[in-house]
């Protein structure tokens, strides 16, 4: 299973002219096997009565251990899964299905195919690991709105008639080298994907 370097650090208050703010400092690198994350939520601050903007709470599995994380969301739920974490609906109708790592099971990814019309370049099918460490020397196509692909699109080989293979993709815009990794189940982008190559330090076992 892989493991994550996490930026993990100490939220504290701090009274100014313009009121209470929280600030989180003491950044430092923690390792983490994802399969030892258990819950992730928001980190709120009783100080300030708010939520506090990319940070976020982490448990770990069988110990009363928390971490509070410099880190978005949506990634760290990608981490903590591996998986769909829930349906998402795209414009052409199409849904990704929430698989195993999800609160629910929708069934399937259903709806028209979408016209693949965006290109980009990526890398061979790969391990978790491998996808920000890759070479993106392979034509690919989307059928999504921007130059990269998101949850929901499809994704097809150049021909953009044949998806994509199931697996993990190191992915950009043009070049070989990848600025982020994106996971592919059954032709879709699962949610919470791609992440990014530079907010996700990868440390390979």
């Amino acid at each position: 299973m892989p493991k994550v370097t996490l930026k993990v650090v100490n939220p504290y208050p701090v009274k100014g002219p313009s009121g209470t703010k929280i600030v989180c400092n003491d950044p430092r690198d923690t390792v983490v096997h994802s399969e030892l994350i258990s819950v992730i939520t928001p980190y709120y601050s009783v100080v300030t009565q708010s939520y506090i903007n990319g940070v976020n709470v982490v448990f770990i599995k069988d110990t009363t251990s928390i971490l509070f994380v410099k880190q978005p969301y949506s990634q760290l739920v990608a981490l903590m899964n591996e998986n769909a974490y829930a349906p998402v609906s795209v414009g052409t109708g199409e849904t990704v299905d929430s698989g195993g790592g999800g609160p629910v099971d929708d069934g399937g990814n259903t709806g028209g195919s979408g016209t693949p019309t965006a290109t980009f370049v990526g890398s061979l099918g790969t391990t978790f690991n491998g996808g920000c460490s890759s070479i993106t020397n392979q034509n690919y196509k989307h059928n999504g709105s921007a130059a990269l692909p998101i949850a929901g699109n499809k994704v097809f080989l150049s021909d953009g008639t044949t998806l994509l293979a199931n697996g993990y993709y190191g992915i950009n815009s043009s070049g070989t080298s990848p600025v982020a990794t994106m996971r592919i189940q059954g032709g879709f982008v699962q949610t919470g994907w791609p992440i990014s190559c530079t907010g996700l330090q990868q440390i390979y076992e």
